[in-house]
């Protein structure tokens, strides 16, 4: 009986197995269809650019399993009467990462085995843990960061879905021009062209 193989748009690694029968190393990767599960342990690589896996992104839950969901815009003190920006509305997740990535470079959100966001940062912790991972209510409003709120919110909704969000990262002080080289060729979803 064949096994079924599933049509993605990702780029995988190959199994230990069909590298050895292929004299491949870790690193090499195949483009399109694959039945093999995406593998954390081995670096993604995109282009020619090595992608080392940081985490899963686990929002945080209550004690019945559910993403909590938080509207922070309520505490914001709008003095002059700002609107809400078209990302502000929420419903917002709070996340975290490993704080070790204080480093510049390229990263990539995917979602069960699909690249849906790349992104470039001076600091990948700081871009997660004080960013994306925390809506601040001043970031809601016209004037705020929308790319946070609609990055959490994006993160919200697949993780109240029980997908897998997986964080990846290329360190790079060019990340500038790797991150708009790398949304050429990915074309993520949930990058706004």
């Amino acid at each position: 009986m064949k096994s079924q193989r599933r049509r993605t748009n990702f780029i995988l690694p190959i199994p230990a197995q069909t590298m050895a029968k292929r004299k491949l190393s870790p690193v090499n990767f195949e483009i399109g269809i694959s039945p093999w599960p995406l593998s954390s342990s081995l670096p993604m690589r995109i282009s020619d650019h090595e992608f080392e896996h940081v985490c899963t992104i686990e929002p945080a839950r209550d004690t019945s399993g559910s993403v909590q969901l938080f509207m922070p815009q309520g505490r914001y003190t709008n003095a002059r009467s700002l609107p809400l920006n078209r990302y502000g509305l929420g419903p917002f997740c709070k996340f975290k990462i490993p704080r070790r990535y204080q480093h510049s470079g390229v990263y990539v959100l995917t979602i069960d085995e699909e690249v849906r966001y790349v992104g470039e940062c001076m600091n990948l912790s700081n871009r997660f843990n004080a960013g994306y991972g925390n809506i601040s209510p001043k970031n809601c409003f016209k004037g705020g960061q929308e790319t946070n709120c609609r990055l959490n919110n994006l993160v919200c909704v697949a993780a109240q879905a029980r997908e897998q969000i997986s964080l990846w990262f290329f360190q790079t002080d060019d990340y500038k021009v790797v991150e708009a080289n790398l949304r050429l060729i990915l074309n993520a979803v949930w990058n706004r062209v």
